[in-house]
């Protein structure tokens, strides 16, 4: 069975997003799960696919995991 997931995540700036997430794209690809990320023009969409419901959530953590760090620097003055 596959699974698919997609998180969306709404910014005002999508391209700092997507830059803070540029060195997870250049992990080699593992053979249970990969994730695409795309940039619309106010959001950022990372898109799942798994090959278990184990490997998706670990790959979703991860990306959620990331958000958090992402959001609370954003928020350092």
């Amino acid at each position: 069975m596959k699974y698919r997931a997609k998180i969306e995540s709404v910014q005002k700036n999508p391209e700092k997003l997507l830059k803070a997430f540029s060195p997870e794209l250049k992990n080699p690809k593992v053979d249970r799960s990969d994730f695409t990320i795309k940039k619309t023009k106010n959001s950022v969409v990372f898109e799942i696919e798994a090959m278990d419901g184990v490997a998706l959530r670990a790959t979703s953590d991860s990306i959620i995991k990331l958000l958090i760090v992402y959001e609370k620097t954003g928020n350092i003055k």
